[in-house]
């Protein structure tokens, strides 16, 4: 659906950080804009681009960044 979305994703560390021991959490957060005609075929519809397939990267390379961050 069109819209404006907020995606945070947040970590808590397990072991203590060397550089950082004080740090034991980290958050990012992600604002993005939908734009487009709705898709009408149900709440969990996939486009053949492949693009459920991309925000599944997305989400994966923003835990790693979130990670290296900490």
């Amino acid at each position: 659906m069109p819209g404006e979305y907020v995606i945070k994703v947040s970590a808590r560390l397990v072991f203590a950080d060397d550089l950082y021991p004080e740090k034991n959490m980290a958050s990012t957060q992600l604002t993005l804009t939908a734009e487009g005609d709705p898709v009408s075929s149900g709440c969990s519809s996939t486009s053949a681009d492949g693009s459920a397939a991309a925000l599944g990267w997305l989400l994966i390379g923003l835990a790693l960044v979130l990670r290296r961050k900490i």
